[in-house]
Formats: C-alpha cells, structure tokens, sequence
C-alpha cells in the first residue's frame, strides 16, 4: 500500500545505502511513500481471514526491513501473517556474537503468540557455503538453521554444500547482471548437482539453463546420500531429529551462560528434555562448559555420536554439536 496522497518519496542523503539494492537508483530515495503505508495491515487481515476459514492453511510473506521492530508487526495480534520471512541472518558476517546479536533481537521482538523463523541462503544472496568461508562452516550453518527456535526455510543446494558459480559472461541469465556488470545473482542460482558423474550431473545431453557451479569439494546427491558423513547425511539427521524432539522443533530458546569467545551455544528446552548446541565459528579449537552431563548425538562431521560429556566440551575447527543433556 502506497501514500494515500501519492507523496513523492524524499531524496536520500548523500552516501544512503539502504542495505537492500546497493549502487542501484533505488537508495537515491527514501522508500517512506511508495511502501508498506501502514494500510497495507488491514489488507493483511482480510487476507488471513480469508485463508483461516480453509483448515491447514499458512502464510508468508516475504518481508524486507531491517527494522525488526516494523518487521514484526506484520504478525500483527496473530491475524496477520503467520511467517513473515526473516532474512537477518544472510546479512550477517560468519561470527558468532553476530549471529547472537542477531537472533537475541529476534527473540525479542516476535510477539508472544508468534513463531520465529529463520532463512540463511536464497536466490538473492551469496550461498551460504561461500559467505561462510568453507565448507565445514556451512555444516555449521545448517546445524544452526535446524535446531534454532523457530521455522527453517533451507535454500535448494545448501543441503549438499553448493558454493557460489562463477558465471561467464555470455551465459548470464540475470537482468539485473545484464544492466550492471557484476550485480548479478546466477552465481547463486546454478543447477543442482544431482549427479557428480559426466558432465551433464543428471541434467541429460542438453544441459541446464546455467553453467554447474564449482565441484572442489562438493559432490552430487547421489554421491551423498551414499556416504553417512555427507553434508547430506548431516542434513537428514538433523531433520529426523529435529521432527523426533519437542525440544527442538517447539521447546524454549536460552542463550548458553558460559560460551567461549568465537562460539555461539544455546539450549533448547521441552519439558524435561534440555538440549545443547554449541557451534564453533572460528578455525581454533575451543573449550566449553556443557553445565552438566550428557551425550553427543550429532556433530557436523557425523563422528562423535554417544560420546559422553560431562565438565569440559572441546570443540574442534569449525564443528558444532547437539549435546542431550542428562
């Protein structure tokens, strides 16, 4: 919904980058009426209104303000969206009191009758295996993305670790690369690699609309889903636990009291049932207080499941866990 009295926007301010569309016409104004009026929350209940008289129904929206503040009130009092998409944390640097910072604000500002969610990957943004930095972090990352409280929404590729393509200019496909050299999104938007046999990876003779993206390090579905210590692998069981426990895909969310610098560590509570994740942002070891006993039951390198841990957690390079608490 716009300005009722179709008011030009404001000019921005010399150097105003708005965040969303950098070196773009766009931040050359100030987006106060040509947008998200206030208005545009009643057309939201009349939509949600609408979508609760059919059973089983749900809505997202997708939601870009950096001010979560305004990005939370398009739940409204429960009678707007159920999921507006939060996109904070693909806007993050890979650091863990970033990302802490990040979801704490979340926490805060989602309404009591809400849920949160979260998205790390989409079609907009650098993969997350490359943001990242390598692909043991992104085995971080979705450890993450699916034991946080609230709604995943996983990008196609980051379950098998796909890294950002470099695309050769006369197969660009993006309008927005073809306008302004280097501003393109395909690297991100690459074929799936099905397959790590041939050079079609499962596509056929004919071959996809983009050139594959980068293969070191990063095999096809197929090869993964034959090895349990795949990023895959990694991603099935997180899932399958996160659906077996109510700690983990309805529980309660607390920050971990004692996390060492460069680690980020929370708890996840149902009832009695207390989990521990405790993710290692940083290429060091690190040491951490589990504050109990309890056992592994997922590490990202898929090698450590029943370990025992009881006074010290010693994360290696890059590795995150779930610990069940005793």
């Amino acid at each position: 919904m716009k300005d009722p009295e179709l008011r030009d926007n404001p000019p921005a301010p010399p150097g105003f980058v708005s965040g969303l569309h950098p070196r773009m016409p766009y931040d050359s104004q100030i987006h106060v009426n040509d947008m998200a009026h206030p208005d545009v929350h009643e057309v939201f209940r009349e939509m949600r209104a609408l979508v609760d008289e059919y059973p089983d129904r749900y809505t997202v929206g997708e939601i870009t303000d950096h001010d979560l503040g305004v990005w939370a009130s398009y739940y409204g009092d429960g009678d707007e969206l159920h999921m507006p998409f939060n996109f904070t944390l693909m806007h993050e640097p890979w650091d863990a009191a970033a990302y802490r910072r990040a979801v704490e604000a979340v926490e805060a500002v989602v309404p009591d009758r809400s849920w949160p969610n979260y998205v790390l990957g989409n079609h907009d943004v650098t993969r997350i295996a490359t943001r990242a930095g390598s692909p043991r972090r992104a085995r971080v990352a979705m450890m993450l993305l699916l034991t946080l409280r609230g709604t995943p929404t996983m990008y196609y590729g980051d379950e098998i670790g796909m890294v950002q393509a470099p695309i050769p200019e006369d197969r660009i496909q993006d309008p927005w690369a073809l306008r302004e050299p280097g501003q393109g999104r395909d690297g991100c938007r690459t074929p799936m690699l099905w397959s790590s046999e041939g050079g079609d990876h499962g596509f056929g003779s004919e071959g996809p609309w983009l050139p594959f993206g980068p293969l070191a390090g990063v095999t096809g579905v197929a090869d993964q889903a034959a090895d349990p210590r795949s990023m895959l692998s990694l991603t099935k069981a997180l899932l399958a636990l996160r659906r077996a426990e109510p700690a983990l895909h309805r529980g309660s969310f607390r920050v971990h009291d004692d996390e060492p610098s460069g680690c980020f560590a929370y708890r996840r509570r149902e009832g009695e049932d207390v989990f521990l994740v405790a993710l290692n942002f940083t290429s060091d070891p690190v040491d951490l207080d589990p504050g109990g006993a309890g056992t592994v039951v997922v590490s990202t390198e898929m090698d450590r499941e029943g370990e025992a841990v009881s006074g010290s957690l010693r994360l290696r390079p890059d590795e995150g866990v779930v610990v069940r608490r005793r």
